[in-house]
């Protein structure tokens, strides 16, 4: 008899254990699926400015840095090329440009500039070249512009039917730039880009890069929007990285060792989108990484953007190395805490 109770305690202590284990897990797997987006403030999320990059606007911590990267508006790129010290050093500038493109050689065309002229009111001056001494198949349109102490280039190649389309689109943009300091929020129309603003509504297509940087505490923010639809089902998020992880698992053999602290859908802006976060174990450290991509209805009112953000973490930290890295809840606050502030920028449109 007390054999068979033992028996019962046993099994009895056995589905208690089992019980729990999978009652544990599936906590583990709502939370991966359901997170908590609940955090308490922190000096980072609380004490935050806002920095404008292309039509939309969001919050990041003051102390850290942030920059404005490509930019292409219908594929004309537009890049900043840093401070001009004056009107005839600039002047100069381009004087220099075009003299070395007129007397580059090319096979068939003799020279590889094809064509200059004043745009922008006599303020720039516009080149159609080849690109080497050999290319027959593309221009290339290129102007520079000085506003107030600082230049930007702007240029793209193109195919002889669209080279009048593209002239007149680098045409636009150059008479469109205006001075921006990168602590300013415009509030009319325009795309901010790095130390300037292109004014006027939107283009057809419109691409930014931006990212965030801090040095102590230690992250990286980087941020893409760019005038695309939503992903067809095999092109998520999601579906790209199971791809990756499954080719290297098939090719080389190996199982990353990757703790998934999130898969869960995300809003911002009002659209959803999806979130992947990871903390993965390499030698000597622990790296967090965070992806999102909030899927947009390809108009640069409604863009898609795609972050990703990454921290890691010293194993064994000194005291020292400890003040220089977030926590794993602050750096999921910090993350929750600029994803939500995404958002579009008044006047922008």
């Amino acid at each position: 008899m007390r054999c068979i109770i033992r028996r019962a305690v046993v099994l009895k202590f056995l589905i208690a254990t089992l019980s729990i284990a999978s009652a544990s897990y599936g906590w583990q797997q709502y939370r991966v699926n359901h997170p908590q987006r609940k955090h308490a403030m922190t000096e980072l999320t609380k004490n935050v400015k806002t920095a404008c990059f292309g039509r939309y606007v969001l919050d990041i911590p003051k102390q850290s840095e942030f920059s404005i990267g490509n930019t292409e508006l219908n594929s004309i790129k537009v890049a900043y090329q840093g401070k001009s010290p004056s009107a005839l050093i600039f002047a100069e500038k381009i004087k220099a440009r075009e003299a070395v493109l007129r007397a580059a050689k090319h096979e068939t065309d003799g020279s590889r500039l094809l064509e200059a002229l004043d745009i922008n009111d006599g303020n720039s001056r516009l080149f159609v070249y080849r690109e080497d001494e050999r290319d027959i198949f593309l221009k290339w349109v290129e102007t520079s512009v000085r506003v107030g102490m600082d230049e930007w280039k702007i240029q793209n190649d193109t195919a002889d039917e669209y080279l009048l389309k593209t002239k007149n689109l680098v045409t636009q943009l150059a008479a469109q730039m205006q001075f921006r300091s990168m602590e300013d929020i415009p509030q009319t129309k325009g795309a901010c880009i790095y130390s300037g603003l292109i004014a006027g509504s939107g283009y057809e297509r419109e691409n930014f890069t931006a990212g965030v940087y801090m040095e102590s505490p230690e992250f990286t923010i980087s941020i893409k929007s760019e005038t695309s639809g939503p992903r067809e089902r095999g092109n998520t998020l999601w579906d790209r990285v199971e791809r990756a992880e499954k080719d290297v698992n098939e090719i080389y053999g190996i199982k990353l060792p990757i703790g998934v602290v999130r898969r869960a859908e995300v809003q911002v802006d009002g659209r959803k989108g999806q979130e992947y976060v990871t903390i993965t174990p390499e030698k000597g450290i622990e790296r967090f990484n965070a992806k999102a991509e909030i899927y947009g209805d390809a108009t640069p009112k409604k863009p898609t953007f795609k972050i990703e953000m990454d921290a890691a973490w010293v194993k064994n930290p000194s005291k020292d190395q400890k003040k220089h890295m977030l926590s794993k809840e602050e750096a999921l606050a910090l993350w929750d805490s600029i994803l939500k502030s995404i958002r579009p920028r008044p006047g922008a449109f």
